[in-house]
């Protein structure tokens, strides 16, 4: 019965332990873009070079990115941050679109 109760146990911790993780990541974002968000302007959001852009996990049907200037010396980066960003859509000829 103990055995049970230490199994239990372990079990329960290990699992809010992970879902702990993936809510509070940090992801050292300055900028950070929702799963309702479909597009994104650099210049309208203050996106400077050297900035990180976070498109947040979750599902979307599109994804488009305006006006980002970085530069040789100090690029934009962007990554998803807190999981897997899925973007998918039958009804449009595109997905994922940067635009000057």
């Amino acid at each position: 019965m103990a055995q049970k109760v230490r199994i239990g146990a372990a079990l329960l911790f290990g699992v809010a332990l992970w879902n702990q993780s993936a809510a509070a990541q940090d992801c050292s974002c300055d900028h950070k873009i929702e799963p309702s968000t479909t597009s994104f302007d650099g210049v309208d959001n203050g996106v400077m070079p050297g900035d990180r852009v976070c498109v947040m996990a979750g599902q979307r049907e599109f994804l488009r990115f305006q006006r980002m200037q970085g530069t040789e010396s100090a690029r934009i980066e962007i990554i998803n941050c807190g999981g897997l960003v899925e973007i998918h859509n039958d009804t449009r000829a595109y997905a994922l679109v940067f635009e000057d």
